[in-house]
């Protein structure tokens, strides 16, 4: 699989500062053509990013959408101008056990802060469970692969914790240690700059290329074969 298509670009600081940045409106529309050059096409935002209308005004009908809230949706599919959005997420475990599936939203499901106590049940069963993940972050290590195997499907978000992995590995061993784990179906990635995401992506790039399908290299019973002839 493209490791690309895992990718979700995160839209906290497209409407406000956050973590010391912001982007401009200029800037996001390069963004969004090379996501949309490169395979990107998704795009994470919440209630109170102030950036639901932002995306609802320059992202196309090619980006699918996530949004975060208190269920209210009628009030971000209004700012994202869209009938209908991929994901729904509560904020808490308690609104979201009580709700109804929504007609408007692919998937819908949890936004989590804090891991569950062991045993809790939500009265039914989420589309989409986000949570927070990185070098630094894996309290929700051992239920990633749990949910998974139960068919929701896992976000991660946080994956830089605002900057405190950077101090201690590079971003692109930050993106590498999520997108090893098999269980995650998508990488919430938030960036400064265009010029960071062609980084990081660039990195993606050739972390792809390096897949082989050659049987000769991958396959160690084909080694044998491959000295017996260089023998004779």
């Amino acid at each position: 699989m493209d490791l690309l298509k895992r990718i979700a670009v995160g839209t906290a600081n497209w409407g406000q500062k956050y973590n010391g940045s912001q982007i401009d409106k200029e800037e996001i529309r390069d963004i969004l053509d090379y996501c949309t050059c490169c395979g990107i096409d998704m795009l994470d935002t919440a209630e109170e990013y102030g950036s639901e209308e932002i995306v609802g005004r320059l992202a196309n009908s090619s980006f699918d959408i996530v949004t975060k809230g208190n269920g209210n949706i009628e009030s971000s599919l209004k700012s994202l101008e869209r009938d209908q959005i991929y994901g729904y997420l509560w904020r808490t475990p308690v609104t979201f056990g009580g709700s109804h599936r929504m007609l408007q939203a692919e998937h819908t499901g949890l936004s989590l802060y804090d891991a569950p106590p062991e045993g809790s049940k939500w009265g039914m069963r989420p589309g989409i469970i986000q949570v927070p993940y990185s070098l630094m972050d894996r309290r929700f290590e051992h239920l990633i692969s749990y949910w998974c195997k139960d068919q929701i499907e896992v976000h991660v978000r946080s994956i830089f914790l605002r900057g405190k992995c950077l101090e201690k590995a590079t971003p692109q061993e930050c993106i590498k240690f999520v997108l090893c784990n098999p269980f995650i179906d998508r990488v919430v990635m938030g960036i400064d700059s265009l010029a960071q995401l062609k980084e990081n992506v660039e990195f993606i790039h050739k972390w792809n290329s390096m897949q082989c399908s050659d049987e000769n290299i991958i396959d160690p019973r084909c080694w044998r074969k491959s000295d017996e002839k260089e023998i004779l």
